[in-house]
């Protein structure tokens, strides 16, 4: 009980203070304009089984509109031109922006990596499915409501001794410390507003047969008050559950319906035998796996789907 060891697991930082927003959803999708974000009033509380609901919000509409450079970003609507409406719509304009640069980095340091040899996220031969459920897929995402869920986990040590007998039949006693969980608590970041930027490939034009998609999830803010407001509900957290001699604490973020990797199919041609779960096994057990991953990545292209979640909190919280 005399040694004091704080371990406090913290997860990775957030990415920069950009935010999230709710999904622009067209009324068709574009194979070359992305689709950033579209006003949904959500009128009934957000709901994933029996996940409590995260704060939902009540969000004007919006549409996209073209910057100088042929890029859609989207803008509020100005009913009224107003100065207060004027400075809004340029301060949404400028988050879009930034967003979406965030956004599309991200993709180059991710296109950037090059592709595994010696092994292939099983998620790509579970999920084979068409490109009408791969666009269906994503705007779940786009459509799906961040949750940020905070949990600690309270333990100490505690020494016990243990009598046993050696191989020469002699009785011994040794001391052993032991790991005692004790309090345990998780709660929702609670914020006001929510908006989406998603960015997309069209998974046709890849030039394959096969298309590995990989989904990248992110969070960020949309000002540093909403930034210093989601630290204080995260230290506020922290130091009312903090109830024993150390802790560890994680931070968990998902978002409904939200899955890892695909394979979209892009052919008329049947899927090949081969291309399962259980031959991949097969193949590792033999000793093929470099072969086999070699064989997959010849018959499919790498694509990735960023999602961008942008949050802003309007109220201080206490507590």
């Amino acid at each position: 009980m005399d040694e004091k060891e704080t371990h406090a697991t913290i997860s990775p930082s957030a990415p920069p203070s950009y935010s999230d927003s709710v999904q622009h959803q067209p009324t068709s999708y574009s194979t070359q304009d992305i689709p950033l974000t579209d006003g949904v009033q959500y009128d009934e509380p957000y709901n994933d089984h029996d996940d409590p609901p995260p704060p939902y919000s009540t969000i004007t509409d919006y549409q996209p509109i073209l910057d100088p450079g042929g890029s859609a970003y989207p803008t509020p609507l100005l009913p009224y031109a107003d100065g207060a409406a004027i400075a809004a719509a340029a301060d949404y304009e400028d988050m879009a922006r930034k967003s979406m640069t965030h956004v599309e980095a991200h993709l180059a340091a991710l296109n950037d990596r090059g592709p595994s040899i010696c092994c292939i996220d099983k998620d790509y031969l579970s999920h084979i499915e068409g490109e009408d459920v791969y666009m269906s897929y994503i705007d779940k995402h786009k459509r799906a409501l961040p949750q940020i869920r905070f949990f600690i986990q309270c333990y100490h040590y505690e020494w016990r001794t243990e009598h046993y007998q050696d191989s020469n039949g002699n009785r011994r006693t040794r001391r052993r410390r032991e790991r005692v969980n004790t309090h345990c608590a998780s709660k929702y970041l609670k914020y006001s507003q929510c908006w989406d930027f998603t960015k997309y490939p069209c998974a046709a034009d890849c030039g394959a047969e096969f298309a590995r998609v990989k989904f990248v999830k992110e969070y960020s803010f949309k000002d540093e008050w909403s930034k210093a407001q989601y630290e204080k509900q995260k230290s506020n957290f922290i130091q009312s559950n903090n109830r024993d001699s150390h802790y560890d604490f994680k931070e968990i973020y998902t978002l409904a319906g939200f899955r890892d990797a695909m394979t979209v199919k892009l052919t008329e041609e049947d899927t090949p035998t081969c291309m399962h779960p259980c031959c991949y096994c097969l193949a590792c057990m033999v000793l093929g796996c470099m072969c086999y991953t070699h064989w997959f990545h010849s018959r499919t292209a790498k694509l990735y789907v960023v999602s961008l979640k942008v949050l802003q909190i309007t109220e201080e919280i206490s507590g």
